[in-house]
């Protein structure tokens, strides 16, 4: 079963309680949820509209992702981050040749 990418893009409102607050929370709780920044900051437009900040996370399965984004640590920095930030789009991408697993 291969990883899964957690890739949320949107425009920071209130940048210093965004640097403040929600990086260091996001930081910690993905350390104890076992996964790991992979991109973070502004992102090249090839095509559409993008927002000015997009970050990449990754886990090793969708059930790691689902208990990091629905589990108590990130359910209040996920308010926080609605609160710092507009034009917010957030999905969920599976690694390419991973089987389909809907945990």
């Amino acid at each position: 079963m291969g990883g899964v990418y957690f890739i949320a893009s949107y425009d920071v409102t209130d940048a210093e309680r965004y640097e403040r607050e929600y990086v260091p929370g996001v930081v910690a709780s993905l350390a104890a949820a076992g996964g790991t920044v992979v991109a973070t900051g502004s992102a090249e437009m090839l095509e559409g509209t993008t927002a000015g900040h997009t970050v990449v996370f990754r886990f090793a399965s969708v059930e790691a992702f689902r208990n990091w984004y629905d589990g108590p640590d990130y359910t209040s920095l996920r308010s926080l981050r609605s609160a710092t930030t507009t034009n917010n789009t957030a999905v969920l991408a599976r690694q390419f040749g991973a089987a389909h697993d809907d945990r």
